[in-house]
């Protein structure tokens, strides 16, 4: 039996790359502080998915919140960019990768496969700040940019555009079902799941796995990894 041909891998940020949960201790008690705007934030995206892509993502977000919150939408769109690109990415001096991660990151790249991040939040001083900005990543694409969240295939499929890659050759992983694997597979991507427990057991991903230790043997059962002719890393 022939294995199909993955050429490029592109993985989900917030649960991905990193355990939220640890993130969430390390962030307390500032992010506690801030418990009630991120839920309310998280309401806000949820009731956005489906719709786009929009013209001005952060725009719509902020008139959605401000009447949830009965506030001005100057100061909804003040809020936002205080929790997501000032306080949250402060955290993350205390959060490390998952264990393994950096390890597959490279094999893949070593084996001429390229890379890509697809993320509903800003991408860059995570990264950085998790220490893996400099592995050789073809795509960043957040999902803000294209105006639309996952599981809408415009990010994917823009990852795809930018990877030079046909999305059925491009293997997604991520950590949800609803947003990352439906998602991917929208796009016409492959998909893999990190996680445990029942919710894994109705999943349309192609392969699930538990940890990054265990990525790489379950991945050469499912799939060919071909590198891409001329790949510059």
């Amino acid at each position: 039996m022939t294995l199909p041909c993955i050429r490029g891998v592109t993985l989900d940020v917030d649960g991905t790359l990193y355990d939220f949960r640890t993130m969430m201790r390390a962030g307390f008690p500032g992010l506690l502080f801030l418990r009630r705007d991120f839920f309310d934030l998280f309401r806000v995206r949820d009731g956005m998915r489906g719709l786009g892509p929009l013209s001005d993502f952060r725009a719509e977000q902020a008139r959605r919140l401000s009447e949830l919150r009965g506030i001005s939408l100057g100061e909804a769109q003040a809020l936002v960019e205080d929790m997501v690109d000032r306080r949250w990415p402060r955290v993350f001096a205390r959060v490390k990768p998952f264990r393994g991660l950096r390890h597959v990151l490279e094999e893949l790249a070593r084996a001429g496969l390229r890379l890509g991040l697809v993320s509903e939040y800003p991408i860059e001083p995570k990264l950085s700040l998790l220490r893996l900005a400099d592995l050789p990543f073809a795509a960043k694409v957040c999902c803000e940019e294209v105006g639309a969240l996952k599981p809408h295939p415009a990010a994917f499929r823009a990852a795809a555009e930018r990877m030079e890659l046909p999305t059925g050759e491009i293997l997604h992983v991520g950590d949800r079902e609803d947003s990352d694997v439906a998602g991917a597979r929208c796009a016409g991507m492959r998909a893999a799941l990190l996680g445990s427990g029942r919710h894994i057991l109705s999943t349309r991903a192609d392969f699930t796995f538990s940890d990054w230790d265990s990525f790489s043997p379950i991945f050469r059962m499912h799939f060919q990894a071909t590198g891409v002719a001329g790949h510059e890393s």
